[in-house]
């Protein structure tokens, strides 16, 4: 990942990648710290990546290909073409990228099994009563139980990320 003057990045599906991957140690570290919500919320970072990527690799993009705004916007596009009904909500919403992942499977005859996709769509829905990128802005008071339901709804995206793009 190289970062320019004015801090504009560019990412590339491989840097999202390893990002999704320190973002759960962060949580995890912050969560031994006693911070939960600022756990909740990297966990929340680690979720959209896991559904991102898994997107992203079931539509064969290359490592190197670029997370910029060319490919949001023919993201965009395709599931307005897909019938993806949730907003975008500036590609932050877990419900947009399951209901695209979804989607796509199904387009290229390769759905997920019934069991598969009715479980990711029960940890999305989880996840998203417990975690916005709003939270950025937020400092909530988080109770135990919302970040062991959020850390069960992590487990199982890590668990199953692979199936969700092979």
């Amino acid at each position: 990942m190289a970062l320019s003057s004015g801090w504009n990045m560019r990412l590339s599906l491989q840097d999202a990648e390893l990002a999704r991957e320190a973002r759960l140690w962060d949580g995890a570290a912050l969560w031994c710290e006693g911070r939960a919500a600022g756990c909740v919320y990297l966990l929340g970072i680690h979720a959209e990546l896991c559904l991102k990527t898994a997107y992203f690799r079931f539509r064969d993009e290359p490592p190197a290909t670029p997370l910029d705004r060319a490919l949001l916007a023919t993201t965009a596009a395709r599931a307005v073409l897909l019938g993806v009904r949730a907003s975008h909500q500036g590609f932050h919403s877990l419900r947009f990228w399951s209901e695209i992942l979804v989607a796509e499977r199904r387009a290229a005859r390769r759905p997920l099994s019934p069991r598969v996709e009715a479980s990711l769509g029960e940890c999305v829905e989880l996840l998203a009563r417990h975690w916005s990128i709003d939270l950025r802005y937020a400092a909530p008071h988080t109770p135990v139980a919302v970040v062991e339901r959020v850390v069960a709804g992590v487990d199982w995206l890590d668990r199953h990320h692979r199936a969700l793009h092979a």
